[in-house]
């Protein structure tokens, strides 16, 4: 809570100082509207986000149980719980670059396949870290889990793609485009659990033996 807050404090005194601004009292019904209906879809997919980036706990718990669960939740901390912090460092800056370019196809593709160039940089950097090292970090930070790390290689894989997932909605909200964010997390809260909930009907025989 205090690292948002103080980010959020020093980013208010920064811009004052780059960049003075005092409020008037000025009401424009109409821009206002553009900028709520913008804010209800972008905070929409957010929330989108967050329920099928988490939906998999309650169902690997209901399939699996509280062991499997267990072993999954510290796989995921130590894999795909980083690569969206590292990723974050992009997407923050990706935002107000692709706005920035959006009436300059050329120059915003190239910003695009840079940006993903970077993500993709970073997090196989990491990825292939933990997954070569996969024993030895599960020993040392969840050595309660030691056969957690299986899970952790399998989801080094899963990072890859997931840093890339994350440079699409700031190009299309920087473009202007917030409802096809809001419709990309709609069918991604769709499609991904029931995949979750398919493939733990298709092969939880096998992977329930797998854990045991």
């Amino acid at each position: 809570v205090l690292g948002p807050l103080c980010r959020v404090f020093v980013t208010g005194i920064g811009l004052q100082i780059c960049h003075p601004w005092r409020p008037k009292l000025v009401m424009k019904i109409r821009e206002a509207r553009e900028y709520i209906r913008f804010g209800l879809k972008t905070s929409g997919s957010q929330i989108l986000f967050y329920f099928y980036t988490n939906v998999d706990y309650p169902i690997v718990g209901a399939f699996f149980g509280p062991t499997a669960l267990g072993i999954y939740k510290a796989a995921y901390e130590i894999v795909l719980e980083p690569v969206r912090v590292i990723s974050h460092v992009v997407v923050d800056v990706a935002f107000p670059a692709f706005a920035k370019l959006r009436h300059s196809r050329e120059r915003l593709i190239g910003q695009l396949v840079s940006f993903t160039k970077l993500n993709l940089i970073t997090v196989m950097t990491y990825s292939a870290i933990v997954f070569i090292a996969a024993d030895d970090v599960v020993s040392v930070f969840f050595p309660r889990f030691s056969d957690a790390a299986d899970a952790v290689r399998i989801l080094c894989a899963v990072a890859v793609l997931r840093s890339v997932s994350f440079v699409i909605p700031p190009l299309l909200d920087g473009v202007g485009h917030p409802n096809r964010t809001f419709n990309y997390t709609l069918s991604a809260a769709i499609v991904l659990p029931l995949s979750f909930a398919l493939g733990a009907v298709v092969l939880g025989g096998f992977l329930d033996t797998f854990v045991r």
